[in-house]
């Protein structure tokens, strides 16, 4: 679910520059909140904005 989001987001953000999806890697669980803080900071500069805020507190809420 993280894994899926953080790409997802990654997706977005690099179609908005118009650059080609790029996998992120697995990096294991214990990077995952790192890559997650990296692709959020590179949404924001990127203008992928809409519903961020929400998406985080969705994925936040549904976390064990």
């Amino acid at each position: 679910m993280l894994r899926d989001f953080t790409q997802s987001l990654a997706d977005r953000t690099r179609a908005r520059c118009g650059c080609e999806p790029l996998g992120i890697p697995d990096l294991g669980l214990a990077a995952l909140g790192d890559q997650l803080t990296v692709v959020v900071y590179d949404a924001q500069v990127a203008g992928v904005t809409d519903g961020l805020l929400e998406s985080l507190a969705q994925l936040r809420r549904s976390l064990p």
